[in-house]
């Protein structure tokens, strides 16, 4: 069984996560290929900064960890303020949660 790659890549629209291999490495190794990714992307929503990030206000808080809920911007450009973003979630989950709490409800929920 080989292993998967995860490979960060810097673009001007932000930054992706790749995650790379030959489709022969089973469920077990996806989901660890998939947990690493996922820890890249936290990583680098802790080292954000930068002007909008200063410019918007303090978001809602997660109902989990009480880390501020951030806005996002998607890949393809659409972005979801803090309050939208957690309205989505707590309709979806119950209560607002952060990305890293969103990630955390999945991998427990099973998905």
């Amino acid at each position: 069984m080989s292993e998967m790659r995860v490979e960060r890549v810097d673009a001007p629209e932000g930054v992706f996560v790749l995650v790379v291999g030959t489709g022969r490495e089973g469920l077990g190794g996806i989901a660890k290929a998939v947990e690493r990714a996922l820890r890249m992307l936290a990583q680098e929503v802790e080292r954000k900064t930068g002007d909008e990030k200063k410019d918007e206000q303090a978001g809602p808080n997660c109902a989990d960890c009480g880390r501020t809920i951030e806005p996002w911007t998607t890949g393809d450009g659409r972005h979801y303020s803090a309050e939208e973003l957690a309205n989505r979630r707590a309709a979806r989950y119950g209560r607002p949660l952060c990305a890293f709490c969103v990630a955390r409800t999945k991998k427990e929920e099973g998905g």
